[in-house]
């Protein structure tokens, strides 16, 4: 049994040895390419920009159109996402309340590079409630003899449905409301 623990231990020296000189050789290799061939480094430390950076995806670009707006995508109604023109800008239309909204973004710096978006696009009314408060109001309206005291409410979107779930009277609910819709579709 000692002899076993004891070629282990010399196993496990061994490759750590190795290892290590595997590492230390690395390096050096790499300085001596550099040496040799100083054309070849030069043009592959620079790749251009657009070389390195992939397009962003459709959800990337929605995402900047409605954080550069401060609003959820909750509050807009048929988001388009066009394909990429040649220099890779990307145009992204949408309604706001009832009014066309378009922005141009640049696919590979998320750069805004022009919006159009009416001041009354934007205006929210006073009574107004958010899609997630509709969402979890109409969900506990729709249990029969629900008068209050849910508990562990959570509210998620995704892709214009809000999932809302909560326990109460001892039991767990689950509905999914459409923002489009304006209603629960289970």
């Amino acid at each position: 049994m000692k002899k076993i623990i004891y070629l282990l231990c010399i196993l496990v020296l061994a490759l750590s040895v190795l290892c290590a000189c595997g590492k230390k050789k690395e390096p050096e290799t790499q300085a001596q390419t550099t040496e040799a061939a100083p054309q070849t480094e030069t043009q592959t430390e620079k790749p251009t920009e657009t070389e390195t950076k992939e397009p962003m995806d459709s959800g990337e670009l929605v995402d900047i159109v409605f954080k550069d707006l401060k609003l959820s995508t909750a509050y807009a109604a048929d988001i388009i996402v066009h394909p990429a023109d040649a220099e890779g800008n990307v145009e992204i239309t949408f309604k706001l309340n009832n009014t066309a909204c378009s922005y141009v973004i640049n696919s590979i710096t998320g750069e805004i590079v022009r919006k159009n978006v009416p001041p009354e696009a934007i205006e929210v009314p006073a009574n107004a409630t958010s899609p997630f408060e509709r969402a979890v109001n109409t969900a506990m309206g729709s249990i029969e003899g629900y008068s209050g005291g849910a508990e562990n409410i959570q509210a998620s979107m995704s892709e214009g449905i809000i999932e809302v779930s909560f326990d109460w009277n001892g039991q767990h609910y689950t509905f999914h409301y459409d923002v489009n819709l304006d209603r629960l579709i289970d």
